[in-house]
């Protein structure tokens, strides 16, 4: 005897037919969602550029690094005993000419370590457009 001889055979083929269909459905709507969430995150990341800075003003444990007129900018040291490497990173486009001066602070005054531009590998000069620039709030400085 066949399963198609019997009755409601083909009934119940039919419904494991439907039943294996709806959970093919919801994998693949399960699997459709978790694709485009993470197309979406990493659409969303933001994109920063490393970018060579021309100089740095030294204040004892603290420097001002002429960001440019990004609207992000960050800049960070790394330090060591005898050098000090900075990085300065900026997303979005140049809104222009301006300056604006992000401010770190080190573990220990620069004394006489030379500073090297991670983005470069040069030695960056003592000195530049944030020479000037007095910080009073602890945030990033903005030039008058």
């Amino acid at each position: 005897m066949t399963s198609g001889s019997l009755p409601g055979a083909a009934t119940c083929e039919a419904l494991a037919a439907k039943l294996l269909c709806v959970r093919c459905q919801r994998w693949f709507r399960t699997s459709a969602l978790s694709l485009s969430l993470a197309l979406l995150t990493v659409g969303c990341h933001e994109y920063r550029d490393d970018r060579p800075i021309a100089s740095v003003a030294v204040d004892g444990q603290r420097l001002l690094v002429p960001a440019g007129c990004y609207p992000s900018s960050d800049a960070r040291a790394k330090e060591s005993e005898q050098s000090m490497e900075l990085r300065l990173s900026t997303s979005g486009a140049s809104m222009g000419d301006c300056l604006h001066c992000e401010e770190v602070t080190l573990d220990e005054p620069l004394g006489d370590r030379p500073m090297v531009d991670r983005a470069t590998g040069d030695e960056i000069p003592n000195g530049g457009p944030c020479e000037g620039v007095i910080q009073e709030n602890g945030g990033p400085v903005q030039a008058p």
